[in-house]
């Protein structure tokens, strides 16, 4: 992540906080977040925003689109300002950076969690709610990684619980190899 989307991402963060306190940054990070996924299902869009030939254009359609999905002023002004500073290929970036920014002010941790398979609802909230007991509050990242055979391993700062098939055995290697016959 670039030190500049951090730049813009921690600006319209701390605007969101002092017109609206957490409610205005969740609404911040929230508007972000559509719009992004807005950007990303239509190329349509993205061709428009992104192409210097629709310079005299892109204001206009931006606001449209930021009115249409209701994203609140904060977001608003963060993806005009990126857009007029010719910064929006940092629109990714500095969404990680006011989520991260977000939970930062919630003391949230956020987890990594590594599965075979995309987890359902359920499954989330079951090991975020296993996570809380350990290590506090967290939000919850599931990665899809298909060299873990089965199992699940997350990660929260330093902190590691490793019980994928691929870490029993691994273990299970490193225990046979340190025995003598």
């Amino acid at each position: 992540m670039s030190a500049v989307a951090v730049r813009y991402a921690r600006a319209a963060e701390q605007a969101a906080f002092e017109k609206d306190g957490q409610a205005g940054v969740v609404s911040l990070v929230a508007g972000v977040a559509e719009f992004v996924s807005a950007l990303d299902d239509s190329a349509e869009l993205s061709e428009v925003l992104r192409n210097p030939a629709f310079r005299n254009e892109r204001e206009g359609v931006l606001g449209g689109v930021t009115g249409a999905l209701g994203v609140c002023d904060t977001a608003a002004r963060l993806l005009s300002t990126l857009l007029r500073k010719d910064r929006f290929g940092l629109l990714a970036e500095v969404l990680v950076a006011l989520n991260e920014l977000a939970n930062e002010r919630e003391g949230r941790k956020i987890a990594k969690v590594f599965s075979v398979v995309a987890l359902c609802d359920d499954q989330v909230l079951r090991v975020s709610r296993a996570l809380e007991r350990l290590v506090g509050p967290v939000s919850i990242e599931v990665i899809v990684n298909a060299d873990l055979i089965g199992g699940l391993v997350c990660e929260v700062g330093d902190y590691r619980i490793d019980h994928s098939v691929a870490g029993a055995l691994r273990r299970l290697g490193d225990s046979l190899e340190r025995r003598q016959f």
